[in-house]
């Protein structure tokens, strides 16, 4: 699906708004206002995968902006996203080497913060053993 990315940080587009054209046309009529946005939060997720759950309404200044994108993102139920976590760490964690298998616990710190969906860890280590 199709959000704003607006200053480092995900919106979903204002409503009646469903693409970057159309926001153009929005931004000149309410350029000099405080523009009422969901919030798509990016704590406990990995961009651009996100948890439907995790909105929350915002108002954001347009004027104070300093870049806006469109960026592809991929929303799921909370419940939809911790399965796909736990198995991205099936497949990915259990291969680095800061993964116990014993207690199937990652050392990398809160895995929902580190492991992208599309198996992207930026603290991988691989594991000489396997």
């Amino acid at each position: 699906m199709k959000a704003l990315f607006i200053d480092d940080e995900y919106f979903y587009y204002p409503e009646g708004v469903s693409n970057f054209a159309e926001l153009k046309d929005y931004l000149k009529n309410n350029y000099s206002s405080f523009v009422e946005l969901t919030k798509i939060e990016s704590t406990r997720v990995v961009p651009p995968y996100f948890v439907k759950e995790y909105t929350n309404k915002t108002y954001v200044n347009l004027q104070q902006t300093k870049f806006i994108e469109e960026v592809d993102i991929s929303v799921m139920s909370k419940e939809d996203y911790t399965t796909s976590l736990n198995n991205a760490m099936d497949e990915i964690c259990v291969h680095c080497d800061n993964f116990n298998h014993d207690k199937r616990y990652c050392e990398c710190g809160d895995i929902q913060d580190t492991l992208c969906l599309n198996g992207k860890c930026d603290i991988f280590s691989k594991d000489e053993e396997f």
